[in-house]
């Protein structure tokens, strides 16, 4: 899903977009051609809103995203990005996008202090912990930090593989004498299970 023209040298921006009640949400990556560009206004506002469409109308993939009517009015997404690349006068593309919903648990987002990406995550669980949002930003930096994914090559490049038995069994980076699964199931007060979790990079 591309502007009029695709970035070279792209700045990344990321985006997470999470409904009031916690059970689905959405993430997406965009490139963008140049750094001042990346940070104004239009484009990080616009990069929320597509979050949201992509939480609220579920595409199935970057085009059916670039055909579907814009939420904030507009024939479609496409035109929404294209008129935002002409507003700041630079490229701009969506990269990726990533979309959970739970009907048990949560589904959380945690965006990196230091700007440098975030993570969305879904987790099932009977347990209604007060800090459970706390915990899940605990788990999520841990999984940015730690880079709990691997990179496989494939015909279109080298692509990450999200994959939550990687993370679940990894060390508490807090104790390492207990491990993620035990810790959460103990903060979010009840047995839970990572059902899906994304980690988009901002450079």
């Amino acid at each position: 899903m591309d502007g009029p023209a695709r970035p070279t040298r792209p700045h990344g921006i990321v985006a997470v977009a999470v409904g009031g009640d916690g059970l689905s949400g959405a993430m997406v990556q965009l490139s963008c051609a140049g750094s001042q560009a990346a940070r104004a206004v239009p484009v990080l506002e616009f990069a929320d809103l597509l979050a949201e469409q992509v939480r609220l109308r579920d595409p199935r993939d970057l085009e059916e995203l670039a055909r579907q009517d814009w939420i904030a009015g507009g024939p479609s997404a496409g035109w929404a990005l294209r008129r935002c690349a002409d507003e700041v006068g630079a490229a701009l593309a969506v990269e990726r996008m990533a979309r959970f919903e739970v009907t048990r648990g949560w589904v959380h987002g945690w965006t990196s202090p230091e700007g440098d990406g975030a993570v969305l995550l879904a987790a099932r669980s009977e347990g209604r912990a007060p800090r459970a949002r706390v915990a899940l930003s605990m788990l999520a930096a841990q999984i940015h930090e730690e880079r709990a994914w691997e990179v496989v090559v494939g015909d279109d490049g080298p692509h990450e593989v999200f994959d939550p038995l990687a993370v679940v069994d990894r060390p508490w980076r807090l104790d390492a004498t207990r491990t993620v699964q035990s810790e959460l199931a103990r903060l979010l007060g009840g047995p839970w299970s990572l059902t899906g979790y994304a980690a988009f990079r901002a450079s």
